[in-house]
């Protein structure tokens, strides 16, 4: 039968080897689980073995008469379903992939876009496949019924499903996930609850620093109130990863609060709320104020994803833009952007020192200052949101080991640069992550296994991945670890050679009462004997539903 995984005991293959000596065994399900194949005749049962009392023993038994071969070489194979069902949104986007599984398994490759038609209707159908990978599939990709059929097939059946990236969507200029959409998959019955991952807009952990202009100027028609208040809500936006400093300049730059965990909150909003009380009222002078926000950061030892310059101010300053258009530049070498955002007039060469920041320049009109806290958020926001990345390779580093890095040199995997959002589900293994956020997550759903690859594996950016020897034979190995382990004890299958007796474990591939009904007791496992074997092996017995 197709749909057996057959489990050998060790104690079990030494014993066929030493009663076999040079014989091949192979075991092959015959046929389709719950389905009689007509064209298959079905075996003859011989009279039952009896032991010394002459009573019966179970189970029944069928003759199988060897055949003898000059394989000169002694081995047991056991075979299973290695059939995958690969599922693509556009034709040709799990070419790579494809190929690769190729090398070692039966693949039906089908895509929504043409094939829609082809894709598994009912749960006899799904059956047929050991595994299903669906390749830059969203929920709202799926022909009706097939995501409540999907959930079973791997919930019940105890099947294994891998979910890929692909090519994104475009929505309104913006390049957002086509699979992995947190907005698609809300809508979804089942698919979020199956997947080890939920999609989210991953903010990675950034560190910013905070000046604020105290001079004279700003103490007027409450600008120093409006920019502590953005401060403040900067607080709202960073999360306990992330890291805040705090900076008040006027003719030089003081430090409020040292560049620290922004989980310290309240101490944070302590601190802004004393620049109130002592203000500069003197000038305004940038030089100072971004050299040491630059040292700041750049001194930071956590890995962050961004660092960071948020420099609000009321006027021009005083010292020249050539003085401290240098402090600038440096940062920027160093990983440091900066934004700015001024109240009321809008001063010269904001946008130029912006730009050679490589942030963002605001204006606030006096008329609307209530903004100001708005407009601090939406810079941290755009500095730190990730949906999607990709163009800037990043290394794999393993979090959690498991079967799919068997054999893997983990300093020789190769790099990707595509990454999508997403945050582990509790009890799922993160296997790989990449600089911020994991890259492979899979855990049990049910009787069966659900992994996710966040990235994508098709076209330019990931061929490097695809055409290295690792890279391949991690893939295999993904797919490979999500059969599930058997936890039930399974049904059993009797080998008698002479003398020697031994069981081989077996059990029905998925527990669905579908797939169930309807099979005979005895139904017969077809075992094919070859080599030249000094015993002969006599009979091979089944005892299977």
């Amino acid at each position: 039968m197709k749909h057996f995984r057959i489990i050998a005991a060790f104690a079990w293959i030494l014993c066929c080897l030493m009663a076999l000596n040079s014989c091949q065994i192979t075991f092959q399900p015959s046929g389709t689980a719950g389905v009689t194949e007509a064209s298959e005749k079905a075996p003859e049962k011989s009279e039952a073995p009896t032991d010394a009392s002459g009573e019966a023993t179970e189970p029944p038994a069928t003759t199988v008469a060897p055949t003898v071969t000059e394989e000169p070489q002694p081995s047991l194979v056991i075979e299973s379903n290695n059939r995958i069902l690969l599922i693509e949104k556009d034709e040709g986007e799990g070419a790579g992939l494809l190929e690769i599984l190729r090398e070692r398994y039966e693949v039906t490759d089908l895509s929504i876009a043409a094939d829609a038609e082809a894709i598994p209707k009912d749960l006899r159908a799904m059956a047929e496949y050991a595994r299903v990978i669906l390749v830059n599939i969203a929920y709202r990709d799926m022909p009706a019924g097939f995501e409540e059929l999907l959930n079973r097939y791997v919930f019940e059946l105890g099947g294994g499903l891998l979910t890929v990236g692909g090519a994104n969507d475009t929505v309104y200029g913006s390049v957002v996930p086509h699979a992995y959409n947190r907005a698609d998959l809300a809508g979804s019955k089942y698919f979020q609850q199956m997947l080890p991952v939920i999609a989210e807009n991953f903010l990675p952990p950034i560190a910013v620093m905070i000046a604020v202009d105290t001079s004279a100027s700003m103490t007027m028609k409450g600008k120093m109130e409006a920019a502590a208040l953005g401060a403040k809500s900067c607080l709202d936006v960073l999360s306990d990863r992330d890291f805040v400093g705090i900076l008040s300049f006027g003719n030089r730059a003081n430090e409020v609060f040292p560049l620290s965990s922004a989980s310290q909150r309240e101490e944070i909003s302590d601190a802004i709320d004393a620049i109130l009380q002592a203000p500069e009222n003197g000038g305004t002078l940038f030089s100072d104020t971004i050299c040491q926000a630059g040292v700041a950061l750049a001194s930071l030892e956590q890995t962050v994803a961004r660092k960071h310059l948020v420099l609000i101010t009321d006027g021009n300053p005083g010292d020249r833009y050539e003085d401290y258009l240098p402090y600038i530049e440096e940062n920027l070498q160093n990983g440091i952007t900066m934004s700015i955002i001024t109240i009321g007039d809008f001063p010269s060469n904001m946008e130029a020192v912006a730009e050679a920041g490589g942030g963002a320049a605001y204006r606030v009109g006096m008329d609307d200052l209530r903004n100001v806290p708005a407009m601090m958020q939406m810079d941290l926001e755009l500095q730190a949101r990730v949906t999607i990345a990709y163009g800037e390779e990043f290394s794999l580093t393993v979090k959690e080991r498991t079967n799919a890095l068997n054999g893997i040199d983990e300093d020789a995997i190769p790099n990707l640069n595509t990454y999508y959002g997403a945050v582990a589900k509790e009890g799922a293994s993160v296997v790989l992550m990449g600089a911020y956020t994991p890259i492979y997550v899979q855990w049990s759903y049910g009787s069966g296994k659900v992994g996710s690859l966040l990235s994508e594996l098709h076209g330019e950016r990931t061929k490097q991945f695809l055409n290295d020897a690792v890279g391949k034979a991690l893939i295999l190995n993904l797919v490979s670890d999500l059969f599930p382990e058997a936890e039930e004890t399974p049904q059993a299958v009797l080998l008698s050679v002479d003398s020697f007796s031994a069981t081989v474990s077996a059990r029905l591939w998925g527990q669905s009462p579908e797939l169930l009904s309807g099979m005979e007791n005895g139904t017969f496992i077809k075992a094919e004997f070859s080599g030249k074997c000094r015993r002969e092996p006599t009979r091979i017995g089944s005892a299977i539903v």
